[in-house]
């Protein structure tokens, strides 16, 4: 059975109707004329640094190497005022290209109520916009495979261009792109036609990187970048998975595809084998995209796989050319189930209930509406008003985040780019953008290149700390010693050290690399010394390891390092990342940490050394990775790094650190409410610290409440501070510095230790609630 539009009959009407609901459902649900101004958070600063990118004139994939390209507002969303009437352009493309394909096929049904199940259920199975952009080459697809006739190339002809053009948006839509352009272009010969699909998807991409002014040479380099990310995702970004959602994903989509080939065999000799084998094959590779673009990382990517799976399962259920009626029974139950996970990891989420979204409908097409008629008939004016939204957002991150003026250019470690922007700094982001994503050998190899040439930045905002419970050193951890060598320390604020490029690199900076042969899961003693230790771990993985990576991804590794205060650290580690290497020894959670250690204090008493670690690979040692490795030790010279760096910075940190010593000996730092902070040492109500004394000696305590706290908008209760020894309060104190001048200050506090009592504790707890309550210790002294 053939959709034939040379000769529509009473399909016409029913495609026009279908197109008419489904444009306007795509449009109020993804709304492809809003964009979002520069915002602070993770996501939100790569995609402002990608944004920002495109309007100073950045080379995707020779300066910035990432998962999207110079187009990639039109999945992020992200204003860029370069290419903001493009990105809205592609966007209205978008969706009223998958309306179009949609309408068409479930036309061929000449059923109006089939038409209205289908518009519905798809309406809401709509949740991610990554979806949305993969559907469009295999709409494009699956459209081609069953029209024969000349008028149904215009819909092909634009799905090809389309897909070319939303590679430089999202790239994963690329290999879905090729396989259906190529399979499409085999039936075109098939036909006894020019095969134009993959050529004009060619042009699609050199399209795009015209109007996103990049040039048109620099594919190549998008390309081979691209790839280099995508090869790396699956085993650096990858989650913890729930199987049973992993299991009944792969089930259905099983079952989907054993439905498809079971009809397909039974119109073997009314169909062309071709169609036959290509049509199964193009929805497999779909599906195999939107598997590991949501299962890869177990969290709210999830929606993309079920999203995905449904959209399909209802395309293809809801179309009289795809599956008999007898097998439509059995798909659109399956459609319906697809739906519910999405809902419920929203809902765990966000507490989110299912068509919670209908309440706002009316707002929705309001503003939907607004958008319209500003874009058709008043474009500078719907341009104006993304700027000026752009532009009051920049001020507020300014007021909440403010960083001190540089002279020069600027990189961030941390992924809060949109804090760089947004102070209006000079930003030359190195080529990953973002520390997490430096995971494979020939990307960390871009970034030493980067910050080893002339383009290097004048100052570096550098502070520890990863995702996914990965070791706090791996912040590009590799360049480390590059990074003592050429940058010193600057200016330190309460969350970060701004380091500046030192007149001439320090050299020496490493000693001696010591080579252990060992297996998995096998403890290695580091060297005994002082100085800092970098780690540099060699695992191979098996064939079954590089098969379980393209496929899917292979199991998560990890390093226990045993430190010589006897605790133990267990971090996530990316293999990619780990064969480069990083800081082991001392351990660095903080921006104060890493002062110390890149000036050459690395044996101040506070910090954590490593004696041993121990190297896993998540399953049966062997299997996915050889259990041989080589773990490689390399010896930084703390003398040297001292003799080089200095100054007031270094000076005040540890005469700060001086006071609160006996704390950090004992307690460990977690970054978030027990930091080090300008005062002293936060701890954020309700905390518990130790504290060793000495009998019948006299302690001395000052303690305060940070400003932030009471000013600029926070909103404390108080919190007051006690010390005891187990239920017997030695000392207290309340302070109230919302309503009480007095309590705004460092407060002082002195008692005397009992005689038989050898540790005691200090604490912070909340009033009537805990936000706000930003505490902290800042002197501890017996006398």
């Amino acid at each position: 059975m053939m959709l034939k539009t040379s000769a529509p009959g009473k399909t016409w009407w029913i495609a026009a109707v279908g197109f008419l609901l489904l444009f306007v459902s795509l449009y109020l649900k993804f709304q492809p004329l809003a964009f979002h101004p520069v915002q602070a958070g993770l996501d939100p600063s790569w995609q402002a640094a990608l944004a920002y990118g495109v309007e100073h004139h950045l080379l995707f994939g020779t300066d910035l190497v990432f998962t999207g390209g110079p187009l990639s507002s039109v999945y992020t969303r992200q204003f860029e005022p370069t290419t903001a009437f493009a990105a809205a352009i592609i966007s209205l493309g978008v969706v009223a290209f998958v309306a179009l394909s949609l309408g068409l096929i479930f036309s061929t049904s000449g059923n109006v109520l089939g038409l209205i199940s289908g518009w519905v259920l798809l309406s809401v199975c709509m949740l991610y916009k990554d979806t949305l952009l993969l559907l469009v080459p295999l709409l494009g697809a699956l459209y081609g495979f069953e029209n024969d006739s000349k008028r149904g190339l215009p819909v092909t002809i634009a799905g090809a261009y389309l897909s070319g053009i939303l590679a430089l948006a999202k790239f994963s839509t690329f290999p879905v792109s090729i396989l259906a352009m190529l399979l499409l272009d085999v039936v075109a010969v098939r036909r006894r036609r020019v095969p134009l699909h993959f050529l004009v998807m060619v042009a699609g991409l050199y399209t795009g990187l015209f109007i996103s002014g990049q040039p048109l040479a620099q594919l190549h380099a998008f390309l081979i970048a691209s790839l280099q990310v995508s090869g790396g995702y699956s085993s650096a970004m990858s989650l913890s998975v729930f199987v049973a959602d992993l299991a009944i994903w792969l089930a259905i989509a099983a079952v989907f595809i054993v439905v498809l080939l079971r009809d397909a065999a039974s119109r073997a000799g009314s169909m062309p084998y071709d169609i036959l084998i290509a049509r199964p094959l193009v929805i497999a590779g779909f599906l195999f995209i939107a598997f590991k673009a949501g299962l890869v990382r177990h969290d709210l990517h999830t929606l993309i796989s079920w999203s995905a799976l449904a959209m399909v399962i209802t395309a293809v259920g809801f179309s009289a050319s795809y599956v008999g009626t007898r097998w439509k029974k059995l798909l659109i139950p399956m459609a319906c189930v697809c739906i519910m996970p999405s809902y419920a990891a929203l809902y765990v989420a966000y507490k989110m209930l299912p068509f919670e979204s209908i309440r706002t409908l009316p707002q929705q097409i309001s503003e939907g509406l607004t958008r319209g008629g500003e874009f058709l008939f008043q474009p500078t004016v719907w341009l104006d008003r993304l700027k000026d939204e752009n532009v009051a957002s920049l001020a507020a991150i300014r007021q909440k985040t403010p960083l001190p003026a540089l002279n020069g250019s600027v990189d961030i470690i941390q992924s809060e780019q949109s804090d760089v922007i947004g102070n209006g700094l000079d930003y030359r982001p190195r080529p990953t953008v973002q520390e997490y994503t430096s995971y494979t050998p020939e990307l960390i190899e871009r970034v030493r290149a980067f910050y080893d040439g002339p383009e290097a930045p004048e100052y570096l905002i550098m502070a520890p700390g990863s995702i996914d419970g990965r070791h706090p050193a791996s912040a590009e951890g590799a360049l480390w010693p590059l990074f003592f060598a050429r940058y010193e320390p600057f200016i330190e604020t309460d969350r970060q050290i701004i380091l500046r490029k030192r007149p001439t690199a320090i050299s020496g900076v490493k000693k001696q690399d010591i080579e252990v042969q060992t297996e998995l899961g096998q403890d290695v003693h580091l060297p005994k010394t002082d100085n800092p230790i970098m780690i540099a771990v060699d695992m191979r993985p098996t064939l079954l390891g590089r098969l379980a990576e393209l496929i899917y991804r292979p199991p998560m590794s990890e390093i226990s390092v045993n430190y010589a205060d006897g605790s133990t650290g267990v971090y996530r580690l990316i293999p990619g990342m780990a064969g480069k290497g990083f800081l082991v020894s001392p351990l660095v959670v903080d921006p104060v940490a890493y002062l110390k250690v890149s000036s050459g204090y690395s044996d101040y008493p506070d910090l954590r050394h490593a004696q041993s670690v121990n190297i896993k690979s998540g399953v049966r040692h062997g299997l996915f990775y050889q259990s041989a490795i080589t773990v490689t030790f390399t010896e930084l010279d703390k003398d040297v790094l001292r003799k080089a760096s200095g100054g007031p910075i270094v000076e005040n940190a540890l005469r700060r650190d001086e006071k609160i010593l006996p704390l950090l000996r004992v307690n460990a730092l977690n970054g978030a409410t027990v930091s080090r902070v300008p005062e002293g040492l936060l701890a954020h109500a309700p905390t518990v610290l130790r504290l060793p004394v000495t009998p019948s000696s006299n302690m001395s305590l000052s303690f305060g409440i940070r400003p932030g706290g009471w000013q600029d908008g926070g909103h404390t209760d108080g919190v007051c501070f006690f010390a005891r020894n187990g239920t017997q309060t030695l000392a207290q104190r309340c302070l109230d510095p919302a309503a009480v001048e007095a309590d705004r200050s460092e407060q002082t506090e002195s008692f005397a230790i009992p005689a038989d009592v050898h540790e005691i504790t200090l604490e912070t707890e909340c009033g009537a609630g805990c936000s706000w309550d930003w505490s902290y210790w800042s002197s501890v002294a017996e006398k």
